[in-house]
């Protein structure tokens, strides 16, 4: 469809060039209901003020900053959502799928080391990937 981008998708046919709420407008100016949100993690809408107000002024402060820097922010959602929990607990922050994966099998190994049971985590995490193999 565009010999710039390699063909990884079916795609369909289709360029959104705006949303409000949860519409989608294409080139052609019709509307379609956004039932997926994309493919990311995030499920915001579109072109909600409330949203686009609370970014731009974000973005006029910073917009990214690593996990290896204190993060304000981040240490206030943290403090709100321990506060909020009934287990005394720690948060950590993933960007991504992956990461958060990644994270969940690494405390999934952790944990099944704290009483000295070193295979039950590794054969459990075998077994859901054969799972998600199939």
């Amino acid at each position: 469809m565009n010999k710039y981008i390699l063909p990884l998708y079916n795609r369909l046919d289709i360029a959104f060039i705006k949303g409000k709420k949860s519409l989608l407008f294409d080139e052609n100016k019709k509307d379609y209901i956004d039932f997926a949100s994309g493919v990311g993690v995030n499920s915001l809408g579109y072109a909600n003020k409330k949203v686009a107000k609370t970014i731009e002024k974000q973005a006029k402060k910073i917009l990214h900053s690593s996990n290896i820097y204190r993060i304000k922010p981040q240490e206030e959602c943290a403090k709100k959502i321990v506060e909020l929990s009934t287990y005394d607990m720690q948060c950590f922050f993933c960007n991504s799928g992956a990461e958060a994966n990644e994270t969940a099998i690494k405390l999934a190994r952790k944990y099944g080391r704290k009483d000295g049971d070193t295979g039950s985590a590794e054969v459990q995490i075998a077994l859901l990937s054969e799972q998600i193999k199939t």
